[in-house]
């Protein structure tokens, strides 16, 4: 009796500190390698964009793990676009507007 009610407290036989150690290992891996491939796409995403003054990149993650939302904040422009597989694509180049009024109030 001892052991069927000490199965049914546990889930299925497991011992739960063994089960949330891994579980806590396996998280951890899990933003590990979410992090080492953000530092991989924002080096590619310089790399990409070798003429522009980065000042910023913002790398959102989605729920699927090759999948990325970016934001690129260059000196002159933002550029929105996304990643997938490490392919980049911008969609959208928006000029700064804090810039064109510099522009046209030295001219």
């Amino acid at each position: 009796m001892l052991c069927i009610s000490y199965t049914l407290s546990c889930g299925f036989g497991f011992n739960p500190v063994t089960l949330f150690i891994i579980l806590y290992a396996v998280l951890i891996l899990y933003y590990i390698a979410r992090y080492i491939y953000q530092k991989y796409l924002i080096d590619k995403i310089k790399k990409r964009l070798p003429n522009d003054e980065i000042t910023r990149v913002f790398c959102l993650p989605t729920i699927r793990f090759n999948e990325w939302r970016v934001v690129v904040v260059a000196e002159d422009a933002y550029y929105v676009g996304r990643t997938f597989k490490g392919q980049i694509v911008f969609t959208t180049a928006l000029i700064r507007l804090d810039r064109l009024k510099e522009n046209y109030s030295k001219q």
